[in-house]
């Protein structure tokens, strides 16, 4: 496996262009007993740019979190 810094800058990470990255489903997270994301899904691909957008409170900083592995999801998968 390349790791990213071992890629020449500007080059893609090498894998498939399009190639599911990351998917969710019906994901919940609550947080001291409030839900925070209710019944979110997700699926990205490699190669792909995205954005996540949203206003404040709306869960984008949670969404994160979840994904890396810093808050425990409730519900979903």
């Amino acid at each position: 496996m390349v790791r990213p810094s071992h890629v020449p800058k500007g080059q893609p990470l090498p894998g498939r262009v399009g190639a599911p990255m990351l998917a969710l489903g019906d994901l919940e997270v609550a947080i001291a007993g409030v839900k925070v994301l209710r019944r979110l899904s997700v699926h990205l691909e490699s190669g792909r740019t995205y954005a996540i957008v949203g206003r404040n409170g709306a869960g984008k900083t949670t969404l994160l979190r979840t994904i890396m592995g810093f808050t425990r999801i409730s519900g979903g998968m």
